[in-house]
Formats: structure tokens, C-alpha cells, sequence
């Protein structure tokens, strides 16, 4: 029996979920048994390692920021010495609903939890557990296919479904070295499962009712080693520097159902960020910031040309910290970024742009360390790689983070 070439596809996996931090934890911890998508978020979540993410909050994606060089002092997976200065416990969390409009039209959309972390001071010292998305596979392929049985054409569909998304979990120590210098690290590990189908359904008119379709599965955890590391530098008042890089042992995905027994090794290559804000004046600042990592020997171990290689992020933005509603800040922030996506679409590129506009809000009295703040960021885009791939999309973020003594 001969038959056409079906259409197979990337490689996949499950967000990470988080964890506690005494009684402001449990506010968060029913999101952890929510799920993480619904039908897929972008055609790029089929190629490669699938739609790579950001574990960034609300404030980062406000100003168009990479996740590293903001003021203040606050939880991030990207910025493991930005907690240094959080003398307080403290726990953050962060819901995204998104939706995009696909080549064809069609119209997608999903909510996940990019990211909840937790902290507690120790002396001079930041201790804290982060959980993040890394990269996205929620996506369904189907293709109408004719097949050569015993000599007559037959048409059959052929479905492929993945579900789940590459996560990661992080351990973090931070501390203010100088009273302008904050040093931070963390280790963790790449989680999650993932679920793949493929189905073949032939034309019931052709091969008859009782032929029933063809279907196989399979399931994979990931795992594999992550280092951070971090400094910010205050060399005044008005101006906040900061540097970030991670790196990453190889990706496995080890298979626990279905009939596949070889374990996937992949490498993710070493990723630096930098970035920072400075005062133009009385409660106007400027942000910006860069990111890069290299994806060519991710792309030879996917046997695949098809990485772009060298991906950069570039992203800038301000914040205007005067407005005040009932006596509280309400800072009010504009962003601009573009984004190198790691792996090509049909042979071509992929890069991603965006504009954000975002706000915050303290919900009680203190400035410094609000016991309950919450930020919120409306990202608008585009996703495009040459004439195969235009796609726009939609994302907002809220984060609430909550402190306590």
C-alpha cells in the first residue's frame, strides 16, 4: 500500500504551577489547578520547540520591557537580583488571556498563568520559588490527503493535536551587597507533560462504515537543568542598571505513554539581558532593554536549517508615576518592542512586534510596600513570517502581588 506524506510536527510540554508562602498563598494557590490553554495561540506553536514565552509581569510588558532593568524592587524569573531589596515576605501571580487571528482567519484564544512566584527575607538575604512558561505547543494540524489503496485513490484526513507547554521552576537567592549593588541567582529544572494525538480518518463511502480511523498517542515530561544569575546597580537616584543571564543544560523529554521510547535531547542556549531606567524627569522615567541567545545548535539537534540562529528582543518604554486616584499611585505606562522568534515558519523568519500600554495600582496606603498592589498591561501585535504567516494577536496581563510581615 502506498500513500501520500502526511504533515508531522514540532515538540512539546506543560507549564510549571507554584507555590505557597503561609496565608497569603493560599489566595493564589486555586490557580494552580486551573488550566493552562485552550485551542492553540499562533501557527508558530508548531514549529520547533513551539511558540517560545516569557515568564514577565504586567509591569514588564507595560513598558515594553525583556523582564530585567526596571525600578524598584519586585519578583521576576528574568531578573533574579530585583528581589534584593523586598525586606518584606511576598507573593506574586499573573493571569494572561490572549487572542489571535490566524493566516486563514480563523480566530483563536486562551488564558495561561504565565508566571507566580514567592519570597522570603532571611536577614540580609531574599530567598524565593518561581514558577514560569517557557514555550507553548497548543496547536491542531489537519490536512485533507488522497491515498493510493490497492490502486484507487482514497481521501482521508489526517489530524494532529499537542497539547501542553514547556515550563520551568526556579530556587532564587538575592541580596544587597552594597547599599547601590544587589546580586541575585537561581537553579531550577524544565517541567511539564505534554500530549500528542495523531488521527487518520478515511472516507467512509470509499473504504465502508465498518473501517474504523487510525489513532495513536503519546506523552512526554520534560525536564533539564536551568542556572541564573543577576546584578543591578543603582549609581543614583535616578538611574537603575541591570544584567541577567541563564543557562541551560540540555532539554529531555523522556516519554511516559504511547509507543515511543527514545528520550529527546535538546539544547537551549545561553541567554543574556540587560537593560535599565533612568529619570527624565519628576515622575517621568525611561526604560529599555535588549535580550539575545543563539538557537542554531537547537535547530541541528531538531534536524532542522529552519532556526534563525541569533535571536535578538528589543523593547523600550515610559512611565509617568503622578497620576493618583482616591490619594494612591497610578502610574500609567506606554511601550514599544520587537521580537526575533527562534525558530522559521515555511522557510522564513519570524519576528513579532507589539505595542503595550499598561497601569498600576496600590489597593493600600504604603508606597514602598504596598500590602496588596495590582498592574495590568494591553499588549497589541502582529506575527509575521514572509507571506506564509501574518498573524495578529492581543494579550493583557494582571498581576497582584501581595505582601505581609
Amino acid at each position: 500500500m502506498n500513500e501520500s506524506v502526511t504533515r508531522t510536527s514540532a515538540l512539546p510540554s506543560r507549564v510549571g504551577r507554584p507555590a505557597t508562602l503561609k496565608g497569603m498563598v493560599m489566595a493564589l494557590v486555586p490557580l494552580l489547578f486551573l488550566p493552562i490553554g485552550a485551542d492553540g495561540q499562533s501557527q508558530l506553536a508548531s514549529e520547533g520547540l513551539g511558540l517560545v514565552m516569557e515568564p514577565l509581569d504586567a509591569h514588564a510588558r507595560g513598558v515594553g520591557g525583556v523582564g530585567v532593568g526596571l525600578p524598584g524592587w519586585y519578583l521576576q524569573v528574568t531578573d533574579p537580583s530585583a528581589s534584593a531589596g523586598l525586606v518584606v515576605p511576598a507573593i506574586t501571580g499573573s493571569l494572561q488571556p490572549s487572542a489571535a487571528t490566524l493566516t486563514d482567519g480563523r480566530e483563536v484564544g486562551h488564558t495561561r498563568f504565565p508566571s507566580i512566584g514567592a519570597s522570603y527575607p532571611y536577614g540580609a538575604n531574599v530567598f524565593s520559588v518561581h514558577f514560569g512558561g517557557f514555550a507553548d505547543q497548543e496547536f491542531r494540524l489537519e490536512d485533507d490527503i488522497v491515498l493510493n489503496l490497492a490502486g484507487e485513490p482514497v481521501e482521508a484526513v489526517d489530524r494532529f493535536e499537542s497539547t501542553g507547554s514547556l515550563g520551568q521552576v526556579r530556587v532564587g537567592w538575592s541580596r544587597r551587597v552594597l547599599e547601590s549593588v544587589a546580586l541575585g541567582f537561581n537553579v531550577g529544572s524544565y517541567v511539564g507533560t505534554v500530549d500528542r494525538i495523531f488521527s487518520r480518518f478515511l472516507d467512509p463511502e470509499a473504504v465502508g462504515p465498518d473501517v474504523e480511523p487510525f489513532i495513536t498517542t503519546g506523552r512526554w515530561r520534560a525536564s533539564g537543568p536551568i542556572v541564573g544569575g543577576g546584578v543591578a546597580w543603582d549609581p543614583s537616584e535616578l538611574i537603575r542598571l541591570s544584567a541577567s543571564a541563564t543557562w541551560s543544560g540540555d532539554l529531555k523529554l523522556r516519554p511516559s505513554a504511547g509507543g515511543v521510547t527514545e528520550v529527546g535531547r535538546y539544547p537551549i542556549p545561553f541567554e543574556v539581558r540587560a537593560g535599565g531606567t533612568v529619570a527624565l524627569l519628576p515622575g517621568l522615567a525611561l526604560s529599555a532593554s535588549l535580550s539575545h541567545a543563539d538557537w542554531s545548535e537547537t535547530g541541528d539537534a531538531l534536524r532542522e536549517d529552519e532556526s534563525r540562529g541569533a535571536a535578538w528582543s528589543y523593547g523600550a518604554g515610559v512611565e509617568w508615576s503622578r497620576p493618583t486616584i482616591l490619594g494612591r499611585a497610578m502610574p500609567i505606562r506606554l511601550g514599544v518592542r520587537q521580537r526575533d522568534l527562534p525558530f522559521h515558519f515555511d522557510g522564513e523568519p519570524a519576528t513579532e512586534n507589539m505595542l503595550s500600554a499598561g497601569l498600576g495600582y496600590n489597593l493600600t496606603d504604603p508606597e514602598a510596600f504596598p500590602s496588596a498592589r495590582v498592574d495590568f498591561s494591553f499588549e497589541r501585535g502582529e506575527r509575521s513570517a514572509g507571506p506564509a504567516l501574518e498573524e495578529e494577536f492581543w494579550r493583557s496581563t494582571v498581576t497582584v502581588r501581595l505582601t505581609g510581615g
